[in-house]
C-alpha cells in the first residue's frame, strides 16, 4: 500500500514494487498530474497488477442501489454529487462516488462557477450528465443524489463502513483472485478532476480528460502536504501536550 498526502510521491515509491511484481494499492487521490497518470497506464497495460482510489467509488450505498434490477430501480441519467473540506485531497471522494453510480465513460468536464465550493458538469459519452461541489469548507460527508427513469435517491455516505466495503474490492484483486479495474478506467475520476481545473483556469470551457497533455494543469501534491502539515502539526503538538 503507498500512502502519502503528497500524491506526486506516488509513482516512485510504487516504483521499485511494480518492477518486483508485486501488486500495489495506491492510496487515493491515486496521481494529480497527466505524467503520472501515462506512467499507471504503461505498467498496467505490461501487466502489473496496481489498484486503488478512493472508497466512496465502492461505498455500500451505491453497491446496494446498483444491485437492484434495473428494471425496478430505472436507467440512471443523472446525478448529483459532493464532499467538504478540500478541492483534490478530499474532493476526489465526490468525484469517485460519481463515476461508482455512473460508470465509465467520461466524455467531457466543464467548471460552471463558485459559490462557496466549485461546481463542475460532467457529460458522458451517452449524454448522461453529473454535477458535482468540491472545495474548501468545514468537513461535509460524502453524499449523492441520483436520477433515474423511475425514481429518485438520496444518501448520505456512512463512514464508519467505507473502508470495509473498499477492502472487499481491492483484497480479491491483490490477492489475484479478481481482475483490476482497467487502469483507464481506474483513473478517471482523477482526470476528470484535472479536466475541471483546466476547465476552471480558462474561465468554463469544456475540457476532455482524454486529450490532456502531460503539459496539463495538475494539483500539486507537494504543495497540498506542505499545507496539511502546517494546519494539522500544531493541533497534534497541542493534543499531544494536553495528554
Amino acid at each position: 500500500i503507498i500512502h502519502s498526502c503528497n500524491w506526486d510521491l506516488h509513482v516512485e515509491r510504487a516504483r521499485s514494487f511494480v518492477e518486483a511484481d508485486v501488486p500495489v494499492l495506491l492510496d487515493k487521490p491515486i496521481v494529480g498530474n497527466v505524467t503520472d497518470a501515462q506512467t499507471l497506464i504503461e505498467w498496467a497495460e505490461a501487466g502489473k497488477v496496481i489498484t486503488g482510489g478512493s472508497s466512496l467509488r465502492y461505498c455500500y450505498e451505491s453497491r446496494d442501489f446498483l444491485s437492484q434490477p434495473e428494471e425496478e430501480r430505472g436507467t440512471i441519467h443523472a446525478a448529483f454529487a459532493g464532499c467538504g473540506v478540500d478541492e483534490f485531497n478530499y474532493g476526489i471522494h465526490a468525484f469517485s462516488n460519481l463515476f461508482g453510480l455512473m460508470g465509465a465513460g467520461c466524455e467531457r468536464v466543464r467548471w460552471l462557477g463558485t459559490h462557496v465550493q466549485d461546481q463542475f458538469e460532467l457529460v458522458w459519452k451517452d449524454g448522461r450528465r453529473g454535477i458535482l461541489t468540491v472545495g474548501e469548507t468545514a468537513w461535509l460527508p460524502g453524499y449523492a443524489t441520483v436520477v433515474t427513469s423511475k425514481t429518485v435517491v438520496q444518501f448520505q455516505v456512512d463512514n464508519t463502513r467505507i473502508y470495509r466495503a473498499l477492502l472487499e474490492h481491492e483484497l480479491p484483486i491483490l490477492a489475484g483472485e479478481a481482475e483490476p479495474v482497467p487502469m483507464r478506467e481506474l483513473l478517471e475520476p482523477e482526470l476528470a478532476a484535472i479536466a475541471g481545473l483546466v476547465s476552471k483556469k480558462a474561465g468554463g470551457t469544456p475540457v476532455a480528460p482524454s486529450e490532456l497533455a502531460p503539459g496539463s494543469a495538475a494539483y500539486d501534491g507537494g504543495a497540498f502536504a506542505t499545507r496539511y502539515r502546517e494546519k494539522r502539526l500544531p493541533r497534534y503538538l497541542e493534543a499531544k501536550e494536553k495528554k
